[in-house]
């Protein structure tokens, strides 16, 4: 169960959610904020005021002084800006999370092929599978993903997005999914979040 209930900084914004299922889709424009509240989610900023809650846990909680570390939540963000690490291969950035699915998780991606090319050899779809797959294999609590299918093609978004909700629901890793993308969205997500409503 996620419990939120914020002032998101910088764009003026409330968000109060109480989420029980297991993958919650924010839409809206850009700009409007869904960025930032994965990273407060993730526990890389600090919200303006409120709270969250997380499986009983409390992450954050203004009024009471608590702000528990990002290392401590162990929620994994895949952020727009993709940051691998330049001088290792593709795998060895998948394998660094420390998971033991760093095989399984490239074929499924289907990146296993460029397993040995450096992350500048890479297109900027293969650069997001491989931060998909080094996420994933951190086997994390709670996994935010932020526009994680835009440097992709059609066909190979739809079977990037399907592998990932496959692979998540097999694990019992619950999802947050920043998207522009309906297509996506349609068919997984049991809640969709409109960031342009707002207030």
């Amino acid at each position: 169960m996620l419990l939120i209930d914020l002032k998101i900084p910088h764009v003026d914004k409330n968000l109060t959610l109480e989420f029980g299922g297991r993958v919650l889709a924010i839409i809206g424009a850009s700009g409007s904020g869904k960025s930032t509240l994965l990273q407060v989610i993730a526990g890389f900023r600090a919200p303006v005021e409120g709270r969250i809650v997380f499986g009983g846990e409390v992450w954050c909680d203004t009024a009471q002084g608590i702000m528990m570390p990002a290392w401590q939540r162990k929620a994994v963000i895949v952020p727009q800006e993709i940051l691998l690490f330049p001088h290792v291969t593709a795998e060895e950035n998948v394998r660094f999370s420390g998971g033991q699915y760093t095989h399984d998780l490239m074929k499924l991606l289907r990146i296993d092929h460029r397993a040995d090319l450096a992350p500048h050899e890479l297109s900027g779809g293969e650069r997001q599978r491989v931060a998909i797959a080094r996420a994933l294999n951190a086997q994390p609590r709670l996994l935010l993903l932020d526009e994680p299918y835009s440097a992709m093609n059609r066909s190979l978004r739809q079977h990037v997005a399907a592998a990932v909700h496959e692979w998540t629901q097999k694990h019992e890793i619950p999802y947050i999914l920043v998207t522009h993308d309906s297509e996506v969205v349609e068919g997984v997500a049991d809640f969709i979040v409109d960031f342009d409503a707002l207030t």
